[in-house]
């Protein structure tokens, strides 16, 4: 089953309790939380009391998208919070750096994720430790800002990180994070997406269960 991450980065910060009850009668499988500090992406995104505040509100488990620099000063502090899967982008790490974030997540029983820019080519120490991931997220737009146009150029991307998982027989899933929309998601899940993280597209809808529901249902309809 493809999950459903809805992004509450697009949501009306004054309607998140509102927005968190439509989603969990839905069902979905994730709440993706942004945390950007103005450096690495221009924006500003959500805190660790943020997170540990929306965990004690509910057990959909919280997504936690880093946009940071120097992330492993802070992965530990967020866990703590209580976000389940924790993505840390690749332009703010290297091959020793990679290494300790996975242990910190086998210390700490988070999901560890890898975020890459579209811009950005795949590091060459990525692929050795692709088999200790727990997802792989390459981002569809560039990173800071929701209501972005996804960028049908990533879509190669996905298929090459769907490829190397069937031929290595690895277990990592596939993160979508951008222009997610109920048009693009089927074509999303036939290159290998096993995520679908939604903002705009449900927070902007005016029924963000019924957009949620539709974006669930929209994700069988393509094939390759």
């Amino acid at each position: 089953m493809v999950k459903i991450a809805p992004s509450i980065l697009a949501t009306n910060p004054l309607h998140v309790l509102e927005d968190l009850r439509q989603l969990e009668v839905v069902g979905v499988d994730l709440i993706h939380v942004d945390v950007i500090d103005g450096v690495f992406a221009p924006n500003f995104g959500y805190t660790p009391a943020f997170i540990k505040a929306l965990a004690s509100e509910t057990s959909i488990p919280i997504d936690a998208h880093l946009m940071i620099v120097n992330p492993l000063k802070y992965v530990s502090v967020f866990a703590e919070a209580g976000a389940e899967y924790i993505s840390v982008h690749v332009e703010s790490l290297d091959a020793s750096s990679a290494r300790m974030l996975l242990n910190l997540s086998r210390e700490q029983g988070f999901r560890c994720g890898f975020a890459i820019r579209p811009s950005t080519p795949e590091p060459s120490w990525l692929e050795d430790v692709l088999d200790k991931a727990d997802f792989i997220l390459p981002m569809s737009v560039e990173p800071g800002f929701s209501g972005q146009k996804f960028m049908r150029s990533v879509l190669p991307r996905f298929k090459w990180f769907s490829d190397i998982r069937r031929q290595n027989a690895y277990s990592y899933e596939l993160e979508a994070d951008g222009g997610v929309t109920q048009e693009n998601a089927a074509e999303l899940v036939g290159s290998g997406v096993d995520i679908l993280v939604a903002g705009s597209s449900i927070f902007s809808s005016g029924d963000v269960k019924q957009a949620a529901e539709k974006l669930r249902s929209a994700c069988g309809v393509y094939t390759v």
